[in-house]
Formats: structure tokens, C-alpha cells, sequence
């Protein structure tokens, strides 16, 4: 049986910290992923997990590799708190 959940999370940077965060995930994603420097890559789980579209590069397992590796520096090098909600969806009602 499959259990249905609902996550909120949110993410919180000091402004300096952000900036940099910022600029380092948009050089990330520009050197993974090409794409027009003046349109944003934005990141959908469905096409990172499926290969597909731009992320069709991570099919070759040593440039998925070298993508996960990078993103897990990214975010280990860069303080930030976290705060989620978590709500099991057969316990919420809507009225």
C-alpha cells in the first residue's frame, strides 16, 4: 500500500550567502546543461529523472556523475537553514 504525503519546505540564506549560491547554481546549470544565456533553465524533477530535453545529457552516466557530484559540493559549501512540514494526505480534509 502506498502512503500519500504532503511536503512544504522552505529554504532560508543570509543575503551574502544567497547571492553567492545564486550565481554558482546558474554557472552550474549553464555548464551542464548550455541552453540561451538569457533564458533561465529551470529545473523540473519529472524531466531531471526522466533524461529528457536539456537534461538529456545526464543519460550518459559519467556527466550524471559528475552533475550530482557538483550540485552536493554546491550545497555542502553553502550555509543555509531548512524547515519542512510534512502532512500524511489521508489525514487532511478539504471542505
Amino acid at each position: 500500500m502506498h502512503e500519500r504525503y504532503l511536503a512544504l519546505c522552505g529554504v532560508i540564506f543570509e543575503q551574502g550567502d544567497y547571492s553567492k549560491f545564486q550565481l554558482e547554481w546558474e554557472a552550474l546549470k549553464r555548464n551542464f546543461f548550455g541552453g540561451d544565456p538569457d533564458e533561465p533553465i529551470i529545473i523540473h524533477r519529472k524531466e531531471i529523472m526522466s533524461k529528457s530535453g536539456l537534461f538529456s545529457v545526464l543519460a550518459d552516466d559519467q556527466k550524471c556523475n559528475a552533475f550530482n557530484a557538483a550540485l552536493l559540493d554546491l550545497i555542502a559549501g553553502t550555509p543555509f537553514k531548512m524547515e519542512a512540514g510534512i502532512n500524511q494526505l489521508n489525514s487532511i480534509r478539504i471542505v
